[in-house]
């Protein structure tokens, strides 16, 4: 905004101090109708309207006399959008909340996994995770999320015991098939 001041037959023009917005000039301040871009918030750091998922790409300004202007729509991005931890979820099953940024939109599932000492996919965290076999009536086990049955195995220090003698494993033992 600029101020005409006559004083003492001085002529000053005085500029008000530019200050910094979060949003760029309307489009009724360059002179044109409010239209799809009035709508959103514009970001200095994006040089652009922040849209939705839906709206990304262009908006436009309708100007008097000279056309259209045309602004990017683009994302800021989430915050705090983070993935939670494994949890326990039923006898051979794991989940955890998953998240995902979708433009502006922190969207959040829960994702399944087998539990340790079990291996396989699951979708629901209730059917598909197989417990590792036996041998010698002792368990295997494996790391959680497995899902070959060749990451069972019997781990180093393991004791066994059978018709031909006992002993201990000095190395983890996988499954073969």
């Amino acid at each position: 905004m600029r101020k005409i001041i006559l004083y003492a037959g001085i002529i000053a023009v005085i500029q008000a101090p530019r200050t910094s917005v979060a949003y760029a000039p309307s489009c009724e301040e360059k002179g044109g109708a409010a239209n799809d871009c009035a709508a959103y918030t514009w970001n200095d750091s994006l040089n652009g309207f922040e849209c939705s998922a839906k709206e990304v790409g262009t908006c436009m300004c309708y100007t008097n006399g000279s056309g259209t202007s045309t602004y990017n729509c683009v994302c800021s991005g989430c915050s705090n959008c983070n993935n939670g931890e494994w949890e326990n979820y039923g006898t051979g099953y794991q989940r955890r909340n998953t998240a995902y940024c979708s433009c502006n939109s922190c969207s959040r599932y829960y994702s399944y996994r087998c539990a340790e000492g079990y291996y396989g996919t699951t979708s629901n965290g209730t059917s598909g995770c197989t417990r590792c076999p036996t041998s010698g009536g002792i368990y295997g086990t494996s790391a959680a999320g497995s899902t070959s049955i060749t990451a069972c195995y019997l781990p180093s220090g393991t004791t066994f015991s059978d018709s031909t003698g006992s002993g201990t494993y000095t190395g983890d033992c996988y499954y073969k098939n």
